[in-house]
């Protein structure tokens, strides 16, 4: 466990802080359904949740959430329209993933 990061990138320190800090601020949730058809459909009718849901073949699909769209709006939208929600779980980017976003674009300035 540590409480600080630095991240380089050729030579040069282009991130550094708490772990949290260097996530993305943005609220991402995976949500388990059973009609994930309708619950896209209804999804792509939200205000504040990213055009990029990525869906799969089990039911589940993940959304990208900001203001004014919460997970409990979410939520609430899906269980209105008729749609099953067996699970709502908050998705936090791991840090490896941080990492290699952080360092990819190391010859750009930040």
């Amino acid at each position: 466990m540590c409480d600080r990061v630095g991240v380089l990138a050729r030579g040069r320190l282009v991130a550094e802080g708490p772990p949290s800090n260097l996530r993305p601020s943005g609220a991402r949730g995976r949500v388990d359904v059973d009609d994930t058809e309708r619950a896209l459909r209804v999804v792509s009718s939200l205000d504040g949740v990213a055009d990029e849901v990525d869906a799969d073949s089990s039911g589940s699909f993940t959304a990208s959430l900001s203001p004014p769209a919460t997970a409990s709006s979410l939520n609430a939208a899906l269980v209105s329209a008729g749609v099953g929600v067996n699970a709502l779980v908050p998705v936090h980017e791991r840090l490896e993933d941080v990492f290699v976003d952080l360092v990819e674009g190391a010859d750009e300035m930040r």
